[in-house]
């Protein structure tokens, strides 16, 4: 069955990162069919190169500019699990990068709909341009509609925000959450992006699982930026293991 794979906001480093995602990632799909709603950055335009290998007709590119949005009130930011400072962390230029960022999961959502049918799609690939792999294994069962199998590490209180792989059901939930922003910071979550996203779902029934075989980094103008293991994130996971194989 189809693949839908989608990547929102800017790309950053994606020329420099293309090779890495498609020898990890997507040589391991099947039939993967490309979603891009970019910004207006100049390195944007790097979304072409998936033309080198794969057909027009599975890369769909869009390019739109991402609005300033209205800022939440301050004291949202109070509950955030990984925010002690909640005046540093809702300073304007952090917040207003939430809010972006959650707006163009949206509008990757809305492109992906307008352009073709979800429901063709067997599983859904969220990514970023600027993702450097260290190992990726796609879920081994059938990822059925309302899953969610995101990395295991980098959660900060919610879930790992960056990639993942989804049910139809589920990806829709994540995508979405800032068309239901209001309500979601109304019943308590606070102002916090993998929180927001981690609720979304929760709010909708789905089923996460914090146990995908994900280790990556992200490619800065200055190297590499490694990814960061909480310590009970590590716990968790391998917890995750050992009840896997003995289920097994």
């Amino acid at each position: 069955m189809k693949t839908a794979v989608i990547f929102a906001g800017h790309l950053r480093h994606f020329s420099r990162c293309f090779a890495n995602q498609h020898w990890f990632v997507f040589r391991k799909l099947e039939d993967p069919h490309f979603f891009i709603s970019t910004g207006l950055d100049p390195a944007d335009a790097d979304a072409a190169i998936l033309h080198d290998r794969y057909d027009e007709s599975r890369v769909k590119i869009e390019r739109v500019s991402q609005p300033h949005l209205p800022e939440p009130d301050i004291s949202l930011g109070i509950g955030a699990p990984f925010a002690n400072d909640p005046e540093k962390y809702m300073a304007i230029s952090h917040a207003q990068g939430v809010l972006r960022g959650l707006w163009h999961l949206d509008r990757a959502w809305s492109f992906l709909a307008q352009t073709s049918n979800p429901e063709q799609f067997g599983k859904f690939v969220l990514m970023r341009g600027d993702i450097h792999f260290h190992g990726w294994e796609q879920p081994a069962a059938p990822v059925l509609p309302g899953e969610a199998h995101l990395p295991w590490w980098g959660n900060y209180g919610g879930v790992n925000g960056s990639s993942g792989v989804f049910g139809r059901q589920a990806i829709e939930s994540y995508l979405t959450a800032f068309s239901h922003l209001d309500g979601i910071l109304a019943d308590g979550c606070p102002f916090h992006p993998e929180s927001i996203v981690c609720y979304a779902m929760e709010r909708d029934g789905c089923q996460i699982h914090r146990t995908l075989g994900s280790e990556f980094a992200f490619v800065r103008e200055n190297g590499l930026e490694h990814m960061v293991v909480l310590p009970h994130e590590l716990a968790r996971y391998t917890a995750s293991l050992i009840t896997h194989a003995r289920d097994h």
